[in-house]
């Protein structure tokens, strides 16, 4: 269907750094100008309280 989607599994991943929040948004920032949807698995409680602060 030409729709671009990106999932990153995050699982496993207990602690994101200010390195890995600028790969997730350079990600979400290249997805986006192709149209497409960026998807995160992720299981660590405060991985996903970091991105949810952070807006992703």
């Amino acid at each position: 269907d030409g729709h671009h989607r990106l999932v990153l599994d995050l699982t496993g991943v207990a602690f994101v750094d200010s390195f890995g929040l600028g790969v997730l948004v350079g990600a979400l920032k290249r997805v986006r100008l192709l149209d497409g949807d960026l998807r995160l698995v992720i299981s660590e409680p405060r991985v996903r309280r970091v991105l949810e602060v952070c807006d992703l």
